[in-house]
């Protein structure tokens, strides 16, 4: 069941492990600028993380000041699906990075 729509019409991106991919390779997802309207925005997400080889799942924040790492997490976090929020302020625009990096071998898919 997608976490958003709560049917099973969702959708997921996912860091695939398996060759020809190598231990560092990177797969970035970024969203668009978009304007923040609040004084206490947030970012919420679900996350995958179950292997023996997973890598390191990190997500950026980038604004008027830079960019920030704002999450992360590296290695099994177990066969559950996982919820993220986190603060990202008030700055007047911004756009978000999640970065998947492959781990040591092809047991590592990160969603």
């Amino acid at each position: 069941t997608d976490h958003t729509t709560g049917t099973g019409e969702g959708h997921y991106m996912y860091t695939e492990a398996s060759y020809p991919q190598r231990q560092g390779s990177q797969a970035v997802l970024s969203t668009p600028l978009f304007p923040l309207t609040g004084p206490n925005c947030e970012i919420d997400f679900f996350y995958h993380m179950k292997g023996q080889a997973i890598g390191t799942l990190a997500v950026y924040v980038n604004h008027t000041y830079g960019q920030e790492q704002v999450f992360i997490r590296t290695g099994d976090q177990k066969d559950t699906w996982h919820q993220a929020t986190l603060i990202v302020g008030s700055h007047r625009n911004i756009n978000v990075s999640f970065v998947g990096t492959i781990g040591a071998d092809f047991r590592g898919d990160i969603a």
